[in-house]
Formats: C-alpha cells, sequence, structure tokens
C-alpha cells in the first residue's frame, strides 16, 4: 500500500526547475535501464539510484534512506529498490566487518576496491595504479569461470586488516573515527 506521501508516479514531486543536469541525467539513466528490463520508473527507484549516483564510497541502506529527500520511500522499499538493482547488475554490494551490508553504484571501467581497518571500520581506496592490475587478474579469472560454465559472474574483493595508528596522516588523526556506516566513536 502507498501512503499519502508516497507515489509511483514516475514523475510526481518532480519538476524541470529543480532537477540540475546531473540529477536529470541519472533519472533519464535509471528510466531507461529499468525500461530495458521491462520494469516502471517509480519516483522512489528514481530517488534511490540519485543517491547511489552521489555516493563516493559504499553506504549501508540506512544511510541510504536517510540521503533521500524528503519523504519519497520508506525503508521496506529501499531495501527493495537495491535488491531490485542488485538483481539487475547496477549496484555492488559488499559488507562492513560487522556485517552490515554496502552499496555502491557498479560503473563501467569505474571499479573500486578498499582496505577496511578492522578497529576502526575507515575505508580506504587501493591505489588505482593497482586497479589496472588486479582487474586483469579478475578479468582471466572470469572467464576461466565462463569456460567452466559459470553465468553472470560477479565478485567481491577486499583487503581488511589493522591499521597502524601511527601511520595515520595529520588529516585523519584530526577527524572523528567513524565504522563503516558512519557513527562516531569515542
Amino acid at each position: 500500500m502507498i501512503s499519502s506521501t508516497q507515489t509511483n508516479h514516475p514523475l510526481t514531486g518532480y519538476s524541470e526547475s529543480d532537477d540540475r543536469q546531473p540529477a536529470a541525467d541519472a533519472r533519464d539513466e535509471i528510466c531507461a535501464k529499468l525500461r530495458a528490463a521491462g520494469l516502471r520508473s517509480t519516483q522512489p527507484r528514481i530517488a534511490i539510484f540519485r543517491v547511489l549516483n552521489q555516493l563516493t564510497e559504499p553506504a549501508s541502506i540506512e544511510q541510504i534512506y536517510r540521503s533521500i529527500d524528503g519523504s519519497r520511500c520508506d525503508l521496506v522499499t529501499v531495501y527493495r529498490g537495491l535488491a531490485l538493482f542488485e538483481e539487475m547488475g547496477l549496484v555492488n554490494r559488499s559488507f562492513a566487518t560487522n556485517g552490515t551490508g554496502l552499496y555502491q553504484l557498479r560503473r563501467e571501467g569505474a571499479q573500486s576496491y578498499y582496505a577496511v581497518c578492522k578497529r576502526t571500520g575507515r575505508r580506504e581506496v587501493i591505489d588505482p595504479n593497482h586497479i589496472a592490475e588486479l582487474n586483469a587478474v579478475l578479468s582471466r579469472i572470469e572467464d576461466s569461470l565462463s569456460l567452466r560454465g559459470f553465468k553472470g559472474l560477479t565478485h567481491h574483493l577486499e583487503f581488511q586488516g589493522f591499521k597502524d595508528p601511527e601511520s595515520l596522516t595529520r588529516a585523519e588523526s584530526t577527524q572523528p573515527q567513524r565504522r563503516a556506516f558512519g557513527e562516531v566513536l569515542d
């Protein structure tokens, strides 16, 4: 059932004067992908995709929900939307060290891999110079698995360890410590 603050109409709540160009591009992109999959472009799906499109690192479902403007959808709708996007291959799901699911939009040619401190939950992007090397190895593995009959392959690669406190940069040491899903630690 849809509450009075929600609608499944694809364009309700949007006006052309409110849309900046990147937001309009994101809306057009998700609408095209949903249509290609035979699905409707609903306001909640567009809102979820817009948030994903703005993320610079993986986020939890709760973070994504809190980032959606106004009351365009409820938490259950975000869960369902992300499950649909994952099924469609639009998002990558990874897990924080505490098991929380983290989601990030899958971008062609822009795969990011992370090293995560098990103590603080802080995520650091792996050096881009190593990404090409990682992607080449992963591509060979996927090709090998395809020859063995696997279809629709995905992967999750994340390095985990304990970062030495002395190796923190000045900027890192002055920022509050945060776990992967945003809460500030003492």
